[in-house]
C-alpha cells in the first residue's frame, strides 16, 4: 500500500534503457486507458466512501460488467485480508505470509471465517487440519481457482500432471480443483524451513521467484501473493518497484503499444510507471492522480508497477469489450453483472 523504505528502484531492469526508449502509443488506447483509471476510481469513491447508491457511473460498460478496483489492496477481498489477518498484531509474520498463500488460493475470506482462529496457524498446520480445510472448501463451495480475477495457470497444469481419486462428496467435475489446494498446501507445510528462507532474500524478484517454486503456485500467482505479503508492515519492499508480468498484463500492453522500440515487458511497465504523467498531457488527456485519490494518504497516490500490471490486466478486458470479443474464448472470463442493457458507443 505504501512504497517501503528497501524498494530497489528499477528493481530488474535497466533504467538507462527505460529513460532512452522511445516507443510508439496507441493514442485512442491511451485515452480509453486514462478514462478507464479515472472513471473506475471514482465509482469506488461513489460507493465505498460517499455511500451513494447505485449507478455510480452513466457508462454501460461500467454498469453491465464487473472490474477490479485500480489499486488491487482496496478490492474488497484484499481489503478482507488486510484488515482480519495482516493489521492483526496478535498474527505473527510466518503466520501472516502462510495465510496470503492460503487466502489467495481461495479468494474468498469467508472460507477463513469457517476457522475457530479465523486464520491459519503454522503450528497448526498438518495434513489433517489441510484435509480438514479442504472439506470447509467443498462444504461451501468456496473454490475460487476458475474466477475470472484469479485465472491460475500453474493450477491448471498441476491439475493435468496429477491423477486424483475421486471423492463422492465432492461436486461432481471439481475433485481435481480442491485437491490441487490440498496439495500446494501440503507442499509448503513439507517444505516449511525452506518455504520461510525468503524471509532472508535481498531483492523482490529473488522471492518471487522462490515462490514460483512451490509446487502448483505458478508465475501470475506468486506476483499475486508477493503483492499480499507487500502490505505486511513487518515485508521490507511495495509492489511499486517490483513486477511480473501475467498473462492478461501482457495483453493489455500489447493493445497499447504499437511500438516497443526494444523494451521488453517488464521493461515497458516501468516506462509507464516514468512516463504515463507526461504522455498524457502532451495529448491533452487527464491523469490526475492527486485528484482521483484524494481519499487516500498521500503517500499512496502513486502509479507504481503493482498498480501498472492490474491495470493492464483489466485494460485488456475493457479491449476485448470494446472489441466485441466477449463471445471468444478468451471473453468468457469478463464477469458480466445482471442486465439486459446493451452495450453502446462511448
Amino acid at each position: 500500500m505504501n512504497p517501503k523504505k528497501l524498494d530497489i528502484p528499477y528493481n530488474g531492469v535497466n533504467p538507462e534503457k527505460i529513460k532512452t526508449a522511445n516507443p510508439k502509443i496507441d493514442l485512442e488506447l491511451l485515452k480509453r486507458y486514462a478514462y478507464y483509471q479515472k472513471e473506475r476510481t471514482l465509482i469506488f469513491y461513489k460507493k465505498e466512501i460517499l455511500k451513494e447508491d447505485a449507478p455510480w457511473s452513466q457508462n454501460p460498460m461500467f454498469q453491465n460488467f464487473k472490474f477490479t478496483m485500480t489499486k488491487r489492496w482496496l478490492d474488497r477481498e484484499s481489503r478482507n485480508l488486510i484488515d482480519n489477518i495482516l493489521n492483526r498484531p496478535d498474527i505473527t509474520y510466518d503466520n501472516k505470509l502462510l495465510n496470503c498463500i492460503v487466502f489467495r488460493l481461495i479468494n474468498k475470506f469467508k472460507a477463513f471465517d469457517e476457522l475457530p482462529e479465523k486464520y491459519i496457524d503454522f503450528d497448526k498446520f498438518s495434513d489433517e487440519y489441510i484435509n480438514s480445510l479442504k472439506q470447509i472448501l467443498i462444504d461451501k463451495n468456496l473454490s475460487g481457482f476458475f474466477t475470472s480475477a484469479y485465472f491460475i495457470s500453474g493450477t491448471l497444469r498441476s491439475l493435468r500432471l496429477l491423477e486424483f481419486k475421486s471423492d463422492k462428496n465432492i461436486p461432481k467435475g471439481e475433485s481435481n480443483v480442491y485437491e490441487s489446494f490440498a496439495v500446494i498446501c501440503r507442499y509448503v507445510y513439507n517444505n516449511r524451513e525452506t518455504f520461510l528462507k525468503i524471509k532472508e532474500m535481498q531483492t523482490p524478484n529473488e522471492m518471487i521467484k522462490s515462490l514460483g517454486g512451490i509446487y502448483g503456485l505458478g508465475q501470475f500467482l506468486s506476483y499475486q501473493i508477493y503483492s499480499d505479503w507487500s502490505y505486511i508492515e513487518e515485508f521490507p519492499f511495495s509492489d511499486k518497484e517490483a513486477c511480473d508480468i501475467g498473462p492478461g498484463t501482457e495483453r493489455g500492453l500489447k493493445h497499447l503499444f504499437v511500438d516497443f522500440d526494444g523494451l521488453n515487458l517488464q521493461e515497458a511497465v516501468f516506462w509507464i510507471k516514468d512516463n504515463i504523467q507526461k504522455i498524457c498531457e502532451e495529448n491533452e488527456l487527464e491523469w490526475d492522480l492527486e485528484s482521483w485519490f484524494s481519499f487516500l494518504e498521500p503517500q499512496q497516490r502513486y502509479w507504481g508497477c503493482g498498480d501498472i500490471c492490474n491495470s493492464f490486466c483489466e485494460f485488456d478486458k475493457t479491449t476485448r469489450i470494446w472489441t466485441e470479443e466477449l463471445q471468444k474464448e478468451n471473453g468468457k472470463r469478463v464477469r458480466k453483472f445482471k442486465t439486459e442493457r446493451k452495450l453502446e458507443e462511448w
